[in-house]
């Protein structure tokens, strides 16, 4: 997005309530706290393939290019962010609103303005604590597509709009249930449902209302799981220390095209089987592939980039992509390196390290991860375990310790990263 375009996109905003109050009571903790949530809120953007445009103090600004995953990665946040709430005490909690609309905008790098943007904002600030609220012509592009309990809105007044705004809005998960459970109770029994089947029935969901009015509920494992979702690109990935021999060499094929069932590349129909000179194809000799697996272990992307532009085939496009992939990690590299040498004891990054909340810093002698109540001694960065420089890489990404705007590259980064060294 580096050059100035206009498009039809789907944009969500989000934001946390009475965010000013909660930093005056406790600022140290609402901070933390809307660190972890930042860090939860990019990994669910990544993994619907969605673009964070901005950050802009307690809220985001998300560009898709689909409205499908637009409205899936909002359900996603909302479902994490219930399940945080079910498993940690009160005031660690934030209560986040989200706002969708699809429109007309006009990207310019990192600047992104217009009717659509200005509206998803709008209706943001009028959605209710912990809830969805989308335009109508939102909803009506996903309301077939994906399975959700939207409710519409009579119109609404937004400020600096003349007119009412109608929306359809996704209540709060607690709110929901007791919505269900209540229509459910007084819904008549049907249609050959003896008076015992119906009493039954009732008994059963007066059960479940008592259960959530009271605020019981198991604590799910479902933040977790989801905490730890990626994007996936269809990359061959390579495991850390055990790449196969010809893994490195059929990544290149498999990213350029070639048609996996039969081994070889797609066949173009057009072409003249007699006039068409054969294509050099990309390959790494064993000993081109022990050294790159060598640079990748010791995430030396530098040395793989300098090794890559030796072989006489790298102009051919799998050898090119592979290439932009280890020049992509590199960059990632040296981003990373920059946001974590600016952290201290003082200002930590949180982060989320194995489904566990982590303050990291950095000191002379490396990065020093504290969790659980047990701190690690000092250890230089890139000695690290690659889960946990992709759980520091996200982190950064959601909130960058040097308080600028992470790259727009780095979802990519994240992405080639975590294929690279088989994450899931």
């Amino acid at each position: 997005m580096d050059q100035e375009q206009r498009t039809l996109a789907s944009i969500m905003f989000t934001d946390v309530v009475g965010f000013s109050k909660l930093t005056a009571i406790n600022e140290e903790r609402t901070m933390r706290a809307l660190r972890r949530d930042f860090d939860l809120i990019f990994r669910s953007v990544t993994a619907y393939k969605g673009e964070v445009l901005n950050t802009m103090g307690d809220g985001m600004m998300v560009y898709f290019q689909s409205a499908t995953q637009c409205m899936q990665c909002a359900l996603d946040i909302q479902q994490t962010f219930h399940a945080l709430k079910q498993s940690n005490p009160p005031d660690g909690i934030l209560s986040h609103r989200i706002g969708l609309n699809i429109g007309d905008i006009h990207l310019n790098g990192r600047n992104t303005i217009g009717d659509g943007v200005n509206q998803a904002a709008r209706i943001q600030s009028m959605a209710k604590p912990d809830s969805i609220k989308m335009s109508t012509e939102f909803y009506k592009l996903v309301r077939d597509k994906v399975k959700m309990d939207a409710r519409y809105v009579p119109g609404q007044m937004a400020k600096n709009i003349p007119t009412p705004i109608p929306t359809y809005e996704v209540p709060a998960i607690d709110e929901m249930l007791k919505l269900q459970a209540a229509e459910a109770l007084f819904t008549p029994p049907a249609a050959g449902e003896g008076p015992s089947g119906a009493t039954g029935r009732r008994a059963i969901l007066m059960l479940v209302l008592t259960l959530i009015m009271i605020g019981v509920a198991a604590v799910p494992v479902y933040m977790m799981a989801q905490a730890q979702k990626s994007s996936k690109t269809g990359m061959a990935a390579i495991p850390r220390g055990k790449a196969d021999k010809n893994t490195l060499k059929s990544i290149g094929k498999k990213l350029g095209g070639e048609n996996e069932a039969t081994n070889a590349p797609a066949e173009d129909t057009n072409a003249s089987s007699t006039n068409t000179p054969a294509t050099a194809a990309f390959a790494l000799t064993p000993a081109e592939m022990s050294e790159l697996e060598g640079h990748r272990d010791a995430y030396d992307f530098d040395g793989a980039v300098a090794l890559l532009q030796k072989n006489p085939n790298i102009s051919v496009p799998e050898g090119q992509t592979m290439l932009m992939h280890y020049q992509a990690l590199a960059a990632f590299r040296g981003w990373l390196s920059k946001e974590i040498d600016i952290t201290t004891q003082e200002r930590p990054l949180a982060a989320l390290l194995k489904g566990n909340q982590a303050d990291i810093h950095s000191t002379p002698g490396g990065v020093v991860i504290t969790s659980n109540g047990q701190t690690t001694d000092p250890k230089p960065l890139w000695e690290l375990k690659p889960e946990t420089i992709d759980g520091l890489g996200i982190a950064c990404a959601a909130m960058p310790p040097s308080g600028t705007q992470a790259p727009a590259e780095v979802t990519s980064w994240l992405s080639i990263f975590r294929t690279i060294f088989r994450l899931s």
